[in-house]
């Protein structure tokens, strides 16, 4: 386990963070003083919305700290860059869809610690009534930024400025370094959910529904905002695929390192392969229905 947490997971996650960096470009923060409105919208909604959404299923449906530890950090984690791929495929918005990512993933080197830890503080209150369990190790929200610092934002600057100056080396090897940073993100989800078979067996059930609760929320909050924010239709759709999308190398980095175990991050991993199918039936539709349009 120890070659899993030291050596495997921050190698796989460096991969995945040098391969959002190689994706981005100085144009893509630039967008902020283009269009402030629709990025800052955008991006406070995921940082105030998806934690109240974990604060809800921790105060109703979860009674687990392994689930409630697993969706807080779903819950704080940056934007997935899957969520890019998604937004490219279905004709909306990438290039919003893209800034979003970068806002997002920069910003929480400062906020996943901070909110991370008021969620853990309320679910220890929450979960005092029905469970004697308290959480087995302690969060450290400088030590977690600390982490984040050297494994998030360090490898996404060393990405973006390689493609600074390798531009014509980067588009060409782009689609290959594609599939070793996704076949990696599979490779990560694959040795969580065989290490943690038996919780699969014995929770799948709860595993499977707070997933899917938490996916469909999240989801309908993001198409929501941007309807009420008068949002274009390929703008609205990017933030709800950026809302349902999270950066699971970080969620399984961050849990590991900290826990110094994989029982905390088995949610993470179903939450990617819950909201891996759900999203498909939504990108087809979208894609069948507004660029069909278009």
């Amino acid at each position: 386990m120890t070659a899993i947490t030291d050596i495997l997971i921050p190698l796989v996650t460096l991969i995945i963070m040098l391969t959002v960096g190689l994706e981005l470009t100085v144009a893509d923060f630039s967008r902020t003083v283009q269009m402030p409105g629709g990025l800052v919208t955008g991006t406070a909604s995921q940082i105030i919305i998806l934690p109240v959404i974990a604060l809800l299923l921790i105060g109703t449906v979860v009674t687990d700290w392994h689930l409630a530890f697993g969706l807080a950090l779903v819950a704080t984690a940056p934007g997935g860059a899957l969520s890019n791929f998604y937004v490219a495929y279905a004709g909306a918005n990438t290039a919003f869809s893209v800034s979003l990512t970068g806002i997002s993933t920069l910003l929480s080197v400062v906020l996943m610690p901070f909110i991370l830890s008021v969620l853990l503080a309320f679910a220890s209150s929450t979960l005092a009534s029905t469970t004697s369990v308290t959480l087995p190790f302690v969060i450290d929200p400088i030590a977690i930024g600390r982490i984040l610092l050297l494994m998030l934002l360090f490898p996404v600057l060393v990405g973006m400025a390689v493609r600074h100056f390798f531009e014509h080396f980067v588009q060409y090897w782009r689609k290959a370094i594609r599939r070793i940073a996704v076949g990696s993100l599979v490779l990560l989800v694959v040795i969580v959910l065989l290490d943690q078979w038996q919780a699969m067996i014995e929770y799948g059930f709860l595993l499977v529904g707070v997933a899917l609760l938490f996916s469909v929320l999240a989801m309908s909050a993001g198409w929501l905002i941007g309807q009420f924010a008068s949002f274009e239709q390929g703008d609205s759709f990017a933030l709800m695929m950026e809302f349902s999308i999270r950066n699971l190398a970080i969620v399984i980095l961050v849990g590991t390192t900290v826990s110094r175990s994989l029982d905390y991050v088995a949610f993470g991993a179903v939450f990617f392969v819950v909201q891996s199918i759900i999203v498909w039936p939504v990108i087809l539709l979208y894609r069948r229905r507004y660029k069909t349009a278009s």
